[in-house]
């Protein structure tokens, strides 16, 4: 940036000599270098911006100019320059300095596809100044009517031009760039092969580029390598992700459940916060680095968009600009209702004890193993190599989530026990596009859960009507809504955890409240070998065991019991009459447990075992046939990739 206080000639020489500066690590072969029809030479780029001064101050200003004269300083030191002479010299030094940024892009690019990659400078910075250690999360910006463009005498190029006054809807900003560790994991989540995140221009540049990654990133052997102007080194995971294209930054932020901001927006959140100073050009860190850290004295921690850094390694891919960027989401208020008052939980556990431990079989519900440190665990057992069933339906909702769209043409989505409704985001994100869905209703029985997710999935779906409803399904059906075309979806294979009679009980209540013209949309597990289920639900790290053994850590914590938890065995049995895992945990010796705030003594003998869960697993025709029981007419069954779960898509007809 010039500096409007300084001499004219001393922004004119100090301008003129980082360019020289810039051109002089490289030969005079690099600077006729040209890699593709967007990149400039070097020596055009100098002879360029050299070119500027002479038609338009030299030619005009000066009465015996001849080509390629070096008076012009002397112009410039001359005591009475006329206003248009030093705003023509002062846009020729923005005009070089943008394309001083154009010569490392370019000259990056060149360098990029040489075989030895080689660096354009050697760096004394090879890493990023500063690292993105903080976590993400949202900072609400207030819309309403906003200035924005240039407003003033000062410099300012055309397209800053006019001021004007623009309306902007409330919307969020991440509180931090992008990082390539983000960008690692949309790849390792087939970002780049699903074309449901993508545009349709988008997707189809990404397939005739065979675009896999940010440009310049590269995989050697099992590490992500990226050729900087300092050279190739391993892609850090807390450095800010860049050389993306707009459709690129586009299907991430839908991947994320977010999208790009607006320019209008941009430019309002940086200009209503204060600025930060400036860092200048620093050419030992040529790579992008973000912002300092924020000192904790702004509470909007946009510090991301406050400083001045210059961006320097941007990307001329399919001739798209590129830039770092973070995310933005439109706000909308999400509404709830509530059908469990705060005691309820407490209450309900009170009763089960008695009703479940006073008499044998011995039984405990399997929705008292989640609690916050259940969930947790729960979490953990997604993620172990053993467990497929939430991958698996996972990629079935990403394969077939258009299809489900057209074939219901639903414009209400209910979740029944959404939690978080993290994989609910694949087919939000397909109904959205097909601008049908008006509403999405979240049911669940855990409200602060439920009021978390839905603040998340306003921001990232503005224009769905977000209704949460609090409340237990096997009670409160009939408050959820039934106008429109209402799509029930009841995923995880949770269907499962119901015995037979409550299974039949479920799916009738359901199709009642449906009535004609509803779906269902249900994720079911299969049969498959014993050993293949054991490993599943009593897996050699522990996670299940300890997951099942929570409930006794409910117990203790919440009715104040004296469970002695280690005394406990988890076991995972297969029932082949029912085609059922039965979990359970068996006592070690005999037990005399109060349960205090329950008010009942429970006596355990050694041996006996607690029913704590069951995960029942189907096949076509028993599923099919309950369904229709029930009053529901399968319309369509998809299967994942190696046949080990399915989700039923069903309608109701009478």
């Amino acid at each position: 940036m010039t500096n409007v206080s300084a001499p004219l000639s001393t922004d004119y020489c100090t301008t003129r000599e980082l360019t020289e500066e810039l051109a002089s690590p490289l030969s005079g072969e690099d600077q006729a270098a040209q890699s593709m029809p967007d990149v400039s030479p070097t020596k055009w780029h100098r002879a360029h911006t050299t070119w500027f001064f002479e038609p338009f101050v030299l030619e005009r200003y000066e009465s015996d100019f001849e080509p390629v004269d070096r008076r012009i300083r002397a112009l410039l030191d001359g005591a009475d320059l006329s206003d248009d002479v030093t705003d023509l010299v002062r846009l020729g030094l923005h005009h070089e300095q943008q394309h001083q940024e154009l010569m490392l892009m370019d000259i990056k690019h060149v360098l990029s596809l040489n075989p030895s990659r080689p660096g354009y400078r050697s760096q004394r910075r090879a890493e990023p100044l500063n690292r993105i250690d903080r976590p993400a999360r949202w900072i609400d910006v207030d819309g309403g009517v906003v200035e924005t463009g240039h407003r003033g005498d000062s410099f300012a190029f055309d397209n800053e031009q006019p001021f004007h006054h623009v309306f902007l809807e409330p919307f969020r900003l991440a509180n931090r760039l992008v990082t390539a560790g983000d960008w690692t994991q949309f790849i390792v989540d087939g970002g780049y092969q699903r074309a449901d995140l993508w545009l349709s221009d988008g997707w189809h540049t990404a397939l005739s580029e065979a675009w896999t990654a940010p440009l310049y990133w590269r995989l050697e052997g099992e590490v992500w390598m990226i050729h900087t102007l300092g050279g190739t080194r391993p892609v850090i995971d807390d450095e800010p992700v860049c050389h993306v294209s707009f459709y690129e930054a586009d299907a991430h932020a839908r991947w994320a459940g977010a999208r790009p901001p607006t320019e209008f927006e941009w430019e309002y959140a940086a200009t209503s916060r204060p600025s930060t100073p400036e860092r200048g050009f620093d050419l030992e860190q040529l790579h992008p680095s973000p912002a300092p850290p924020d000192d904790g004295s702004r509470s909007y921690d946009l510090s991301q968009l406050l400083s001045t850094r210059c961006t320097l390694a941007d990307d001329r891919r399919a001739t798209r600009n590129r830039r770092r960027t973070p995310m933005t989401t439109s706000i909308t208020e999400p509404t709830f209702d509530a059908h469990l008052d705060p005691d309820w939980s407490r209450r309900a556990l009170i009763d089960d004890v008695p009703r479940g431990l006073g008499r044998r079989p011995l039984r405990l519900p399997p929705r008292w193993l989640y609690d916050d440190r259940g969930s947790e665990l729960f979490e953990k057992i997604t993620g172990l190599a053993e467990y497929y069933p939430t991958e698996a339906e996972r990629s079935i909702l990403r394969r077939e989530a258009t299809a489900i769209a057209e074939l219901t043409k639903a414009d209400t989505i209910i979740e029944l026990g959404s939690g978080t409704s993290d994989k609910t985001h694949t087919l939000l994100r397909a109904f959205t596009e097909t601008a049908q869905l008006r509403r999405f209703v979240p049911f669940d029985v855990s409200e602060q859960t439920l009021r978390d997710a839905a603040v998340e999935l306003s921001a990232a779906y503005p224009d769905v009507q977000i209704h949460g409803v609090v409340g237990d399904f096997t009670r409160h059906l009939s408050h959820l809504p039934t106008d429109g075309v209402p799509m029930i979806a009841f995923l995880g294979s949770t269907i499962g955890n119901l015995y037979m009679e409550e299974r039949r009980a479920f799916l009738s209540m359901l199709a009642e409240h449906l009535l004609a013209g509803g779906w269902l949309l249900l994720g079911v597990d299969f049969v498959k070998p014993v050993d293949r289920l054991v490993d599943v639900y009593d897996d050699p790290s522990g996670v299940t065991a300890e997951f099942t053994r929570n409930v006794l850590h409910v117990l203790n914590h919440e009715l104040h019991a004296d469970f002695d938890v280690a005394a406990f065995d988890h076991v995972a049995l297969w029932d082949p009459s029912q085609e059922r895992m039965n979990l359970r945990l068996r006592v070690n010796d005999d037990h005399l447990i109060a349960v205090a705030d329950a008010d009942v003594p429970v006596e355990l003998h050694d041996g006996e075992e607690i029913r704590n869960e069951i995960s029942t697993n189907f096949q076509i025709p028993s599923i099919t046939s309950e369904l229709a029981t029930a009053g529901f007419t399968t319309r369509q069954v998809w299967t994942d990739t190696p046949g080990d779960v399915a989700v039923l898509l069903a309608s109701v007809d009478r």
